[in-house]
């Protein structure tokens, strides 16, 4: 794999799932659910899209040299992604 496609294929992820996030209320069969948490939905895809940034970030720093404990960038950036996911859960309404 080229040092151009490994560099690209996170950032390129992200975005897909970024724009699937952002296709799902369109499509959700009760759209007034989401409508009634949307500032709440969007701060969470702010949220993901930052912790995918963050582990990229560090995945390129530290085959770069530099020298930090990846596993507990890993453990921070997921744990508050873990943690807003409870915020959302209690704003969100069943389908």
């Amino acid at each position: 794999m080229s040092k151009a496609v490994a560099l690209t294929i996170s950032p390129a992820i992200t975005a897909g799932l970024v724009a699937l996030l952002a296709i799902v209320p369109r499509i959700d069969p009760r759209p007034e659910n989401i409508e009634a948490f949307r500032p709440t939905y969007d701060w969470f895809v702010v949220a993901f899209a930052a912790v995918m940034f963050v582990i990229h970030v560090g995945v390129v720093a530290f085959n770069l040299g530099y020298e930090f404990d990846f596993t507990l960038l890993v453990l921070a950036a997921v744990a508050g992604l873990f943690y807003y996911i409870g915020v959302v859960l209690e704003r969100a309404e069943r389908n």
